[in-house]
């Protein structure tokens, strides 16, 4: 019971999240409250027992692409002009939470048809979990049940959640990496 409300909180605050960062006007603002969205995503992963997703949310989502979007709006501007409103006074906040609603209902009864959390009858518990615990030993070789399903079973997966976060961080750091100041030239004349 208590994981079914600690989902519900976190859904929530995702919720608000969301909210939010249709109501503000600054930039720099929208991407910390977008921020904020992914690691109450990741923390409801964690609740779901899904920690592979919540490694690479938390990661990618509230970690990399916050600071690649804080680097790429510290080279820009912060302000945002002419938005919100166009020539003939429409406003876009309206249609964007029409928008929403359906997406709302539709997750909602998406999240109805999942099984209970730790319900053993489920199909991850009666299929795939059985095979890891008594051939993951002997197919992969591996010491310990994770890494023979992240590195083994789940390999290409895995490879290409690596491949995100490491294209992610670069990315990042060429952005932050570069400088500004141009060097001097230098005088040859009397060499």
């Amino acid at each position: 019971m208590i994981d079914v409300l600690m989902a519900l909180l976190f859904l929530l605050l995702m919720v608000v999240c969301a909210v939010a960062a249709l109501h503000v006007k600054d930039l720099l603002a929208a991407v910390i409250i977008f921020g904020a969205f992914s690691f109450f995503s990741a923390a409801f992963f964690v609740v779901q027992d899904a920690l592979d997703v919540a490694f690479t949310e938390a990661a990618v989502g509230a970690v990399i692409t916050t600071g690649f979007f804080v680097c790429a709006i510290r080279q820009t501007t912060r302000g945002v002009r002419g938005l919100g409103r166009t020539q003939r006074g429409f406003s876009p906040k309206p249609l964007a939470m029409l928008l929403l609603l359906p997406a709302l209902v539709v997750l909602l009864q998406a999240t109805a048809d999942l099984p209970q959390v730790g319900d053993g009858a489920s199909a991850p518990f009666t299929h795939v979990a059985p095979y890891y615990i008594e051939h993951g030993h002997e197919d992969t070789g591996a010491t310990n049940y994770v890494t023979a399903v992240l590195a083994d079973y789940r390999g290409y997966d895995t490879f290409g959640e690596l491949t995100v976060i490491f294209t992610a961080g670069v990315a990042c750091l060429l952005i932050v990496g570069g400088t500004d100041d141009e060097s001097p030239p230098q005088d040859r004349g009397n060499a």
